[in-house]
């Protein structure tokens, strides 16, 4: 409850409702799962609920009325793991501190384990009304709020809300190629031999991107037969085909598992560091 989500939706909106707030927060799902009844409401954030896999489906008598999510989009394979888990797809929050929540979304069973999370449209909460500057970023005027809130989340106005394409920050120029970080990480992402995929700014001179991925089984089969460096070409070699060639990640890393803080936003120094040592 420290921040603006924790404090909304784990303190006073089941206050405002009359409902019990539980005391403890549990920071594992061993804890929590005995917990867990169709009576409860979860307040969750893709930090857990991206690691959910392993865990065995629940009985319906366990399942939780209503799971929230917030601090960063939630992949379709997780929120797809929540519905065959724990029996309630999330609904995700998006917000800022400055903001408070502005639209909300829940994905469905449909959605495929390679749709982007930003290709899933936000529905705006009810007196909430968005606009954009000449760069596509958006602003906030909401009932709560006295005028409009700048903001460096880059979106496309759909016809009840918005599409997140990504923060402004993370447009970059490399080589003096305008890259879109999102962008590239989406099209790495939609390689079957990549689970998820991550991309940083390595300092220079010259600057250079760095690509950290999490491969498939289908990816390590290929690493292994490949090797680092041929599998890294031809991935290079696939971007290539859609994308400037100055614009590029030059150096890779494969992990299990991409580095996160809480809330389950990047850990970009964490990132940046396994990138120290020889070239992949």
């Amino acid at each position: 409850h420290q921040h603006l989500y924790g404090l909304a939706f784990r303190l006073l909106w089941p206050l405002a409702g009359g409902c019990p707030i539980a005391a403890e927060t549990d920071a594992v799902w061993e804890t929590l799962l005995p917990k867990l009844h169709p009576g409860v409401t979860l307040i969750s954030s893709p930090a857990h609920l991206s690691r959910l896999a392993g865990i065995p489906p629940l009985a319906p008598a366990r399942h939780p009325a209503l799971i929230f999510s917030a601090g960063a989009p939630l992949s379709a394979a997780a929120a797809r793991d929540c519905q065959t888990i724990l029996g309630c797809l999330p609904t995700e929050i998006f917000g800022s501190t400055e903001t408070g929540a502005i639209a909300t979304r829940r994905q469905t069973p449909k959605d495929t384990p390679k749709d982007t999370q930003e290709e899933k449209s936000w529905t705006l909460l009810a007196g909430t009304h968005i606009r954009l500057d000449t760069e596509g970023r958006m602003a906030v005027a909401s009932s709560y709020k006295a005028g409009w809130q700048a903001t460096e989340d880059v979106v496309e106005v759909t016809e009840n809300g918005f599409r997140f394409l990504g923060r402004a920050d993370r447009i970059v120029k490399i080589e003096g190629e305008r890259v879109n970080l999102p962008a590239l990480e989406a099209a790495l992402a939609a390689n079957p031999v990549i689970a998820e995929a991550a991309l940083v700014v390595l300092p220079g001179p010259p600057a250079q991107l760095g690509g950290l991925l999490v491969l498939t089984a289908l990816g390590q089969q290929q690493l292994h037969e490949q090797g680092r460096f041929k599998l890294g070409r031809a991935l290079r070699a696939d971007l290539a085909r859609h994308f400037a060639p100055a614009g590029l990640p030059r150096l890779w890393r494969f992990t299990s598992a991409i580095p996160m803080r809480a809330m389950g936003k990047r850990a970009d120094a964490e990132m940046i560091a396994l990138f120290d040592g020889p070239q992949a």
